[in-house]
């Protein structure tokens, strides 16, 4: 028995359908997000703010700093990002802070790394990242992202002398992180 013609039809319609979404879903997740984040697109070379403070979201948790804690063997995103940032103020990027995050988070090893860096940077971000306005950092644990005029990233606590003074600071972007609820 062959099928219905007007089966056929909306089973093509719906199949077209489908894959019209999941277009327009990539399409606004690699344009529109990046935008709401302050950057100009999907390439890698937009990923990184210069000279931008990020303050903590409205409906943060922490009214001071607290840092994060690792819970079980493997450290969460917020632990590795605090441990590097902390550890070293001023030396990452954006981009270089996320990929080195997801190497550590991943169990990249050294040896692993350093045959394959190029591939696995090309891979890590042949797909879109969330800039760190929606870091648990600023989020969540109280700490305010500043980027200088080279784009490297430098944390500080929310009730700090330094935190109220770029958060004041005319001459550079201010961003405010977003929300961990929606409103």
């Amino acid at each position: 028995m062959s099928a219905n013609r007007p089966d056929v039809i909306r089973d093509v319609a719906a199949t077209c359908q489908a894959d019209a979404v999941e277009i327009v879903v990539r399409l606004l997740f690699n344009w529109i997000v990046p935008f709401s984040c302050g950057l100009s697109g999907p390439s890698t070379q937009a990923m990184n703010y210069f000279e931008t403070f990020i303050q903590v979201a409205p409906d943060c948790p922490a009214k001071a700093a607290v840092v994060p804690a690792a819970r079980g063997e493997k450290k969460s995103i917020a632990v590795l990002e605090s441990e590097l940032l902390s550890g070293k103020p001023y030396y990452y990027t954006q981009e270089e802070l996320q990929f080195e995050v997801h190497l550590r988070h991943k169990g990249i090893s050294a040896s692993e790394l350093k045959s394959r860096r190029n591939e696995l940077w090309a891979e890590f971000f042949s797909k879109p990242h969330a800039c760190l306005r929606a870091s648990s950092l600023p989020k969540k644990y109280g700490f305010g992202i500043h980027f200088d005029a080279q784009g490297k990233i430098g944390i500080y606590a929310v009730e700090s002398k330094v935190y109220q003074q770029y958060a004041q600071n005319k001459g550079i972007k201010q961003l405010v992180a977003m929300r961990g609820r929606r409103v």
